[in-house]
């Protein structure tokens, strides 16, 4: 339980950060689809990027769409 808390914290921080540069670069926005979720895929942390894809596939199991970004 921990670990996931850890994980989630860490997705927190990495959210912020893409929403800073979504607010820099306004025009990254656009290719975004409507309605879709947003899943970060770190390179730098393979843990957490494994976590995120996992993640992304249950959201798609579920018939969402999903978007990943590195």
């Amino acid at each position: 339980m921990n670990e996931n808390r850890n994980l989630v914290e860490l997705n927190i921080e990495l959210s912020a950060e893409f929403s800073r540069y979504l607010f820099d670069h306004p025009e990254f926005s656009d290719r975004i689809p409507p309605d879709s979720e947003i899943i970060l895929v770190p390179e730098f942390d393979a843990e957490l990027r494994d976590y995120n894809l996992s993640l992304g596939k249950a959201i798609e199991a579920e018939g969402e769409k999903a978007r990943t970004e590195c």
